[in-house]
């Protein structure tokens, strides 16, 4: 995902992601890094397929917060995206969950690495 380019093995998560995200202006992050600067916190839409990420908090209504955690998603957990476009497909304890391009974008995620 970010390549060899740069500092390689000892480049931190943190100067990663500000080079990804300034190499990749999505339309989320119209200001470039500064989009995401929340500490490094980016949504579904901003990822790449095939990603794994940690979910840090829904940024959506309380009812919209019931049915994800309904679903399944919990802040914390490990989820692995499969597809970022419409609909977004997630796997997440040995579960496909789709969800909507709009949902997607109001969950706040940070990679997590693979080891």
């Amino acid at each position: 995902m970010f390549g060899r380019r740069g500092g390689g093995h000892n480049e931190t998560w943190g100067t990663r992601l500000k080079r990804w995200c300034s190499k990749h202006r999505h339309q989320n992050h119209k200001h470039g890094f500064r989009g995401c600067s929340r500490k490094g916190l980016l949504t579904l839409l901003d990822c790449e397929d095939g990603t794994r990420l940690r979910i840090q908090r829904f940024a959506c209504s309380l009812g919209c917060q019931q049915r994800l955690r309904e679903l399944g998603l919990l802040e914390g957990e490990c989820v692995t995206l499969l597809r970022g476009s419409d609909p977004v497909l997630l796997w997440a304890e040995e579960s496909r969950i789709a969800i909507d391009p709009k949902t997607a974008g109001a969950i706040e995620v940070t990679y997590e690495p693979t080891i």
